[in-house]
């Protein structure tokens, strides 16, 4: 203190800044600038500091922040508080600062007001030492006296004025301080009102702060003189502030402003359950939700930041919803004993249907709408017992964080008196199961246990005779009762309170007695409450086997809160990373319960979750399923919703459990910044999920950019509370069909620097999509009369309704017994079930279903749904007309002569998906935006207008149907005609199939070419004039700049850079770039949508930019970006690199594709390229792996489909049998055992094509033999064929080939080598892909053989030499002579190579 005493004397004249100058000066260095991070420095207001660091560690710290908060109060005060002589009350005043503000406040305002007398309360001797010395060599004039107490201590007394003056209090960061008396303040204040006084209460905007400023008020008679309340809880910047001020007026000499009470006043709470025959009855009454407790203490002021995980969430599950569902035991109970509703079992689910009376259905309006019971018993108990049993699971929950009650006790002693409606019993022992179940699931709670309750109830004596209470129910007070010493009470009425509380009647300890009262005056809002996540014990053993113990508590809260029975197949290893917070990656089929995995997940953590949507439908969907399952803590985030701001601000107040948003919301950087300032208003989140979470692969690199930085944006800003080791959310990404590339990309993209750390277990599979509901057919369009690919455009479109109209007849086909047993006998034969009792459940059970020949429309008998996916928004193969075409909307409608028909495309208002889901429509025609995640039970067809752009993206739409586990049809309509079409690119006439060309559209229009890009990122880097770069100390101004490379490559190593870059506003730098580009013979570039069309195309202006950025960050050229969607700009964030780190960074993103030795090569090559600088090689090389790689694996995925189809027309097959090969195709693609990395043959030999390659990085002639051998009696088991091994195989093979991105000979040739095996049949694509699959291997292997061309020819021997192995059955005579011939094309073609590239090479070197 000296040393501080001795600097500040040295000042000619001393201000707050001077202070906290000062203070930070005197810190050690380390910490001189982030005193935040002093030892003490969890923002813990409350301590009593006692060293010198500590003091001047606060106020170098947050001096800014007191001044602020406070000048905002000052502002509002009302114009005659500063005038004249003031006194200032500075309560928990820590150093002064408070106090001196006001005084450089006053000066500054030039306001004739002067501070006379400051009272200063600290129970700090040191602060209070500081606090005095700071004040009287500022203004000695000042008369200051000190309490050295602790606030609850203060009394009138100690607050005499010497003088009275009008009083100023300042309570700036004391009310949220847990402990504090709200009853003692008050009392205080009554000592010097002789003149007028102003209370000024400042402190960060916590969430808990409404209810503590809400409680503070009771203590005053309203209307007040004077009151102002604001909060702002969000941050412009990482140094600003929340703030949440409270400020009133107290008049002078006007009697019973301040309320004194015997006890103390209400505290409000919202809560409460509803039967589900009673539900859809009361659900937009929320008055009944409110409810007033009295107690001896303020229950209403207490607040904590550590209050035991387990009982954040119970709290959360109980008011999920306002009104939820009770549990199942409470549900059951007031069922089966007041006659209300039968349970009974519907989709695998509880449902208790409703047998109330259109005239009991009156009553329980009536009497909710009154808010308190009337003369109808039953009604009462139906509406009123639900309500009582939820407030007071609430009252024992506040009691437990208030360590009113403590767990360590052997027995608890609580009484209960029911002024009315019985409930005290079912509440106690629903409470007991739920707590007992929650503690037994927990890993790091389960020494915790309730103790022994010994509860005494006395009931009203006017439901004497109702069915839920005993025989030895007790009706009035005993002296044994009034003698007794209980540990809980609780007197409960459903009538307004009317006379004044007696606290007195019954003996309790500590105080734990409420009283509680239906609320005449709501104003009380519902808090989720977020503290340390919790972790779970695991739910599956090796090998996913359920550990059933464990299973069993989490059963309990899957019945409670969503009323299914059970897990269905492949939740459980999900759940079972996810509840011990590990990232968990997880592949459920559709169908398979992917929304409610996490949203179990999610509230069994006392946290929120954010939800990653790709479709503003999609968050529609999820957000409506969570309100129908009584949970209703959630919202949605996007740009269609008006009230944007307010749903951000309900987030940051922690009144949501779940939040729904597109991955674009995290590119905004006020939002970024918002979400990490909630952890500083002590939210905290819990997941962040990622639904559909193939579209980080799928759509990232395609369109939609903002998919590729989700990893980064979610890790770096979405935060748990702060525990050592435990600093980043959890990840939770879910998908119905993913293969092993998708998958394999999507961990590529989420994990890796400053992104989530995903262990080898975090992907969790488990995909069968063996639907036995589910049949398959593939229409050929007839075509042999179409001269284009617009004729065939045409035909479909005229073809479409009779294709719906026939889904009927194939279903009733499909439905004749000997069909059916076909389909179960398949299904078990692809599952290999050999199990007699899981056969004969398959065999009996009944998945026919009626369907009218007039399905579609809307009849009760024989209706269903039918979705139709189009991939175009408008014209022929469009959803809605074009200006001269009809789409296919209007020719479903017009061909089945209906108006039952629903349009959607992304970006529509939601109006007609609502229609659908309502039954209101029975036809949906929408693009693929309308595919994930609707679950609508009675869609029976799909149709595939186009097939999709991946057997993934199929099986995802074909999942739609069926959803009720009865009969339902996926169509496709098909052509197989090629025409040839010009290039753009290159003007050259080239054969392009017909569907496959409809996404040929897409993909060439989102991979226009290498140079292209190359030419956008000089551009952007050097050229650009709509550039502005952050300049200045705090970089508040901005200059406009040519590109950043410049800039960049001058600065200084580590630092930093911010550029605005616009995409509205571009100037004559269009011009430039698009000259450049025409002179090259490249698409242009466009200003937003609708712009003309030039003559070799045009490319969107923004999806350049945004796909330029991105290739930047993946090299480190760019560390961070967002976009403001109001201004039309991206933010960007660099950092200059040393010497050498933009290769380090090339290498690390390569390691996500190939082996470190592959990655260093390429590095090399890269070192190679053109280019004046490191960063120019970089983003060269990362161009040209794009296009010669991932591109080329897009291509591959249409490439697959286009295949799926070919080979279901060409079946000699009837098509029934041919559903059942399509399922086969599908099956084996995605459950391939060969696929999996844990998969070993009978005889325990491993055998995972996944492992031997290293996910398709690794090629060679051991792996080949070794998967030839999959036919092989010493491989297959007891239950194998060779055609159903070989068919795993083909599934691997092609699963692993998606996902590679170098040439790998040893697939190419298993390739070729199942197709031998299974034929073709008749399939021209299929024996062309065998053929070239040959070729591709001989050629790849032979170039990796040029040291040692022997071994070559050796191999290739015994290649043939074990395909015509006794016993494979793999090619005839005809067959070898087919393989020689390739194989003599095959050396033509390596040596042709050979040649060319030797003359190449020599030319160029004599150019030289």
């Amino acid at each position: 203190m000296l040393l501080y005493k001795e600097q500040i004397r040295k000042l000619p004249r001393v201000t707050l800044d001077d202070i906290s100058r000062m203070c930070r000066e005197l810190l050690p260095v380390e910490y001189k600038n982030c005193p935040w991070l002093l030892p003490y420095g969890d923002k813990n207001y409350a301590k009593i500091f006692s060293q010198e660091d500590e003091l001047n560690g606060y106020a170098a710290a947050y001096t800014d922040w007191h001044k602020e908060k406070l000048r905002i109060a000052f502002d509002h005060l009302p114009s005659d508080t500063f005038s004249g002589e003031i006194a200032v009350i500075d309560w928990a005043c820590g150093q002064g600062l408070g106090t001196i503000f006001l005084r450089e406040y006053l000066k500054k305002k030039n306001l004739t007001c002067r501070i006379q007398e400051v009272v200063l309360i600290e129970p700090s001797v040191l602060s209070l030492d500081r606090a005095r010395f700071n004040l009287e060599i500022i203004d000695p004039a000042i008369s200051v006296s000190t309490v050295n107490k602790t606030l609850n201590e203060v009394t009138v007394a100690d607050l005499k004025l010497r003088t009275p003056r009008k009083v100023i209090h300042l309570f700036s960061n004391i009310l949220d301080i847990q402990g504090i008396s709200l009853k003692r303040i008050s009392e205080n204040l009554q000592g010097n009102l002789l003149l007028d006084n102003y209370v000024v209460c400042v402190s960060p905007c916590y969430p808990q702060m409404q209810r503590v400023y809400d409680s503070f008020l009771q203590y005053f008679t309203h209307p007040l003189a004077w009151d102002y309340r604001v909060a702002k809880s969000g941050k412009e910047s990482r140094y600003d502030y929340t703030y949440h001020i409270q400020c009133l007026k107290l008049e002078a000499n006007k009697p019973r402003q301040i309320i004194t009470y015997k006890y103390y006043p209400a505290s409000q709470f919202r809560i409460g359950y509803a039967l589900e025959c009673v539900s859809s009855l009361v659900k937009d009454l929320p008055a009944l939700t409110y409810f007033d407790v009295y107690a001896p203490y303020e229950l209403g002021a207490y607040i904590s930041d550590d209050m035991e995980p387990i009982y954040a969430i119970l709290h959360n599950l109980i008011s999920r919803g306002l009104p939820t569902r009770p549990s199942l035991r409470v549900e059951r109970a007031l069922s089966q004993l007041l006659g209300c509703s039968a349970e009974t079992s519907i989709y695998g689910g509880f449902c208790f249907q409703n047998l109330l009376s259109s005239a009991d259905e009156e009553k329980v309006r009536a009497y909710a709408l009154r808010g308190v019971p009337g003369d109808d018993l039953r009604i009462n108990q139906l509406v009123f017992t639900p309500l009582a049993i939820a407030r007071v699971q609430k009252i024992l929950i506040e009691a437990l964080i208030s360590h009113r009650l403590d767990l360590h006790q052997e027995e608890w002693r609580v009484l209960v008196e029911e002024g009315d409606v019985p409930f005290a019993q079912l509440a106690i022992a629903d409470f007991c199961e739920m707590f007992n179940h929650l503690i037994a699931l927990s890993d790091e709670f389960q020494s915790l246990r309730l103790p022994r309750i010994s509860l005494q109830v006395i009931s009203c004596n006017r439901y004497r005779k109702s069915p839920l209470l005993t025989n030895d129910a007790v009706f009035e007070a005993t002296k044994e009762i009034r003698r007794t010493v209980y540990d809980l009470v609780i007197r409960y009425s459903s009538i307004p309170k009317f006379e004044e509380l007696d606290f007195t009647t019954y003996q309790v300890s500590r105080d734990n007695c409420y009283c509680l009262f239906p609320s005449d005056n709501p104003y009380a809002e519902r808090c989720i409450y977020t503290t340390d996540r919790v972790n779970y014990r695991p739910l599956v053993e090796e090998a996913n086997q359920p550990v059933e113990e464990t299973v069993n508590h989490l059963r309990y809260f899957l019945q409670q809160l969503f009323r299914k029975e059970d897990f269905r197949p492949g939740q459980l290893p999900i759940l079972s990373r996810a509840l011990q917070n590990k990232s968990v990656i997880g592949l459920l089929p559709t169908g398979g319960g992917k929304s409610l995995t996490y949203q179990l997940a999610a509230l069994l953590q006392p946290g929120v979750s954010i939800v990653i949507d790709p479709l503003v439908s999609l968050m529609k969907n999820q957000y409506d399923g969570l309100i129908r399952a009584g949970i209703d803590c959630c919202t949605y985030i996007n740009a269609k919703v008006e009230n944007r701001s307010q749903r951000e601000k309900n987030m940051e107040q922690s009144k949501y459990l779940f939040v729904f948003m597109s991955p674009e919301r995290l590119c905004i950087l006020n939002f970024r910044r918002r979400l990490r300032n909630m952890h500083d208003l002590h939210v905290y989140f819990a997941y962040s999920i990622i639904d559909e979470v193939h579209c980080v692969s799928e759509w990232g690199h395609d369109f939609r950019f903002s998919y590729l930085h989700l990893g980064r944006n979610l890790y770096q800003n979405v935060l748990p509370k702060q525990v050592k080791g435990d600093e980043h959310i959890t990840l939770f990404g879910l998908t119905a069909t993913a293969s092993f590339d998708v998958l394999a990309d999507v961990e590529r993209e989420l994990s890796g620097e400053g992104k989530f750390p995903l262990d080898g277990d975090a992907v969790v599979r488990y995909e069968n999509t063996n639907r036995l509901e589910l049949q398959y057919r593939v229409v050929k369009v007839d075509a042999d009369d179409c001269n284009d690919k617009f004729d065939v455009y045409r035909r479909k479109n005229e073809i479409v309704a009779e294709i719906l109209k026939e889904s009927a007849t194939c279903l009733k086909e499909l439905e004749k017994p000997e069909n059916i047993k076909r389909i179960k006998r398949c299904f078990l034969e692809r599952e290999g079930v050999s199990d007699a009792k899981i056969k004969e459940e398959i065999y009996q059970r009944d998945i026919r279903i009626s369907v009218g020949d007039n399905w579609w429309r809307g009849s009760e008998d024989g209706s269903a749904s039918a979705i139709v996916f189009c991939p175009h928004r408008i014209g022929l193969l469009g959803v809605n007309d074009s200006d001269t075409q009809r789409g296919i909307g209007t020719a479903i409608e017009v061909g089945l002569h209906t108006q039952r028909v629903s349009c959607y495309v992304g970006g529509d208002e939601l109006t007609e998906q609502d229609r659908f889901l309502a039954g209101e429509t029975n036809i949906m025609v929408a693009t693929k935006a309308f595919g994930m995640g609707i679950d609508k039970p009675d869609v029976r067809f799909t149709l595939n207008v186009n097939h999709s752009g991946s057997l993934e993206g199929y099986v995802q739409e074909a999942g739609r149907a069926g959803r009720d586990r009865k009969m339902a049809l996926s169509t496709i309509l098909y052509c197989p005609n090629v025409f040839n079409e010009q290039d753009k690119k290159t003007g050259l006439i080239k054969p392009v199939p017909v569907d496959y060309g409809v996404h040929l559209f897409f993909h060439e229009k989102n991979y226009v070419g290498s140079d292209f890009e190359k030419w956008i990122m000089y551009f952007l880097m050097s050229k650009n004039t709509a550039t502005l770069m952050e300049v200045g100390e705090e970089q508040g101004s901005q200059e406009n700049v040519s590109g950043f490379l410049d800039r960049l490559m001058s600065a200084q190593s580590g630092e930093e850079l911010v550029y605005f870059i616009s995409y509205t506003h571009v100037g004559e730098s269009l011009s430039w770039i698009n000259d450049k580009l025409e002179e090259h013979k490249m698409p242009k570039l466009k200003l937003g949508r609708g712009a003309p069309t030039y003559e070799y195309g045009y490319v969107e202006y923004i999806e350049a930019i945004q796909k330029a950025i991105y290739r930047m960050c993946c090299v480190g050229v760019i560390d961070d970006f967002t976009q403001d969607y109001v201004s039309g700009r991206f933010r960007i964030v660099t950092r200059r690199k040393k010497d050498g780190q933009y290769f380090e960074r090339l290498k690390k993103f390569l390691l996500r594709y190939y082996t470190e030795e592959r990655a260093d090569l390429e590095i090399a090559n890269a070192r190679e390229l053109r280019g004046g600088n490191e960063i120019h090689q970089c983003l060269a090389y990362i161009t040209q792996f794009v296009y010669t790689k991932i591109a080329v694996k897009r291509q591959k995925a249409l490439q697959y489909m286009e295949d799926f189809c070919d080979r279901a027309i060409h079946s000699s097959k009837e098509w029934l049998e041919v559903n059942e090969d399509i399922k086969d195709d599908i099956y084996h693609y995605f459950n391939s055992k060969y696929a999996r990395t844990d998969y070993a043959t009978e005889r325990g030999e491993p055998f995972s094509l996944t492992i031997d390659t290293e996910e398709g990085k690794r090629s060679s002639f051991d792996i080949l033999f070794k998967y030839m051998r999959v036919i092989d009696d010493d491989v297959m088991g007891a239950s194998d064929s060779q055609v159903e091994n070989i068919k795993h195989l083909y599934g691997a093979v092609r699963l692993i080939n998606r996902s590679v991105t170098d040439a790998n000979p040893a697939l190419d040739m298993l390739h070729a080598y199942c197709l031998l095996f299974l034929g073709v049949d008749g399939s021209k694509k299929q024996a062309e892909q065998m053929h070239s699959s040959f070729i591709s291997a001989y050629c790849e292997f032979r170039e990796r053989a040029t040291d040692n061309p022997a071994s070559f020819y050796l191999n290739m021997k015994r290649f043939k030499e074990e395909i015509q192995k006794e016993g494979r059955h793999v090619a005839d005579q005809q067959k070898m002579q087919l393989i020689n011939e390739w194989e003599t094309e095959a050396e033509l073609l390596f040596h042709s190579s050979w040649v060319r590239r030797f003359k190449d090479h020599f030319i160029g070197t004599s150019a030289q």
